[in-house]
């Protein structure tokens, strides 16, 4: 069980096997949690609520970006019930799909390689890895006498978010420019400028102050000499 926890960028390979609440990642998603770009591509096998991702989704928790093998699964649903939350992007994709690293850049997975879903490079996919799944990338490190610790230009909290998030910017270089967020297909939904406190609040709101929906939005900012992105999730 998932309590009022955010789970991301997890991925489960074993048999999962159970009576009640049965999920592939998690068996009951409880209260306010979330798990977010993660997936399982096991069997996945029980009685009553039985999902490829969750069991029981449950008291505004919510599922992002998720991903579960409906071959070895057994399984055409992702959640086995969901009461009073919310599945976004929530995807049963073939064997076949789940090795092709598109299957997930579609839904918002940051790749390495690929830039519309941000530069961090989490994730890599190899035929001769993790039997051809997606698994977490590492940079290679050629000389480790070489390599110093980058600060992190954005901080953004809480992260997945309800409500209201808070952006800071620890460089201020980027004092005199604008937070923009953009959403999964690219377009611009908000702009924020940054001013002296290099700290601003998103209302979850575009930028003509409407709600936008839940999901998976990229924060970015820039200056003349450099820019930095980070992932937020939105919840509702």
């Amino acid at each position: 069980m998932s309590d009022q926890t955010s789970i991301s960028r997890c991925f489960s390979e074993g048999p999962v096997a159970g009576s009640n609440q049965v999920g592939g990642l998690i068996g009951k998603n409880y209260t306010n949690a979330a798990i977010v770009v993660s997936y399982s591509s096991g069997n996945v096998s029980g009685i009553s609520r039985v999902g490829g991702v969750i069991g029981y989704n449950y008291n505004f928790s919510e599922a992002v970006s998720c991903v579960w093998n409906v071959d070895s699964s057994g399984l055409t649903d992702g959640v086995g019930q969901s009461v009073n939350s919310t599945e976004t992007l929530l995807v049963g994709y073939t064997t076949a799909e789940m090795q092709d690293a598109i299957s997930f850049t579609n839904i918002g997975w940051d790749f390495l390689g690929e830039t519309i879903n941000g530069t961090e490079e989490h994730w890599d996919v190899d035929d001769t890895v993790n039997n051809g799944y997606p698994h977490l990338y590492t940079a290679p490190v050629e000389n480790e006498e070489e390599v110093y610790p980058i600060a992190n230009t954005l901080n953004v909290y809480p992260n997945p978010f309800i409500g209201s998030t808070r952006i800071k910017v620890s460089d201020n270089s980027y004092q005199d420019s604008e937070v923009k967020i953009y959403n999964l297909t690219g377009q611009l939904v908000n702009s924020i400028p940054i001013g002296s406190q290099q700290e601003v609040n998103w209302l979850g709101n575009d930028s003509k102050g409407q709600s936008v929906s839940s999901g998976v939005y990229f924060i970015r900012v820039q200056s003349a000499l450099s820019e930095s992105t980070m992932k937020v999730v939105l919840l509702k």
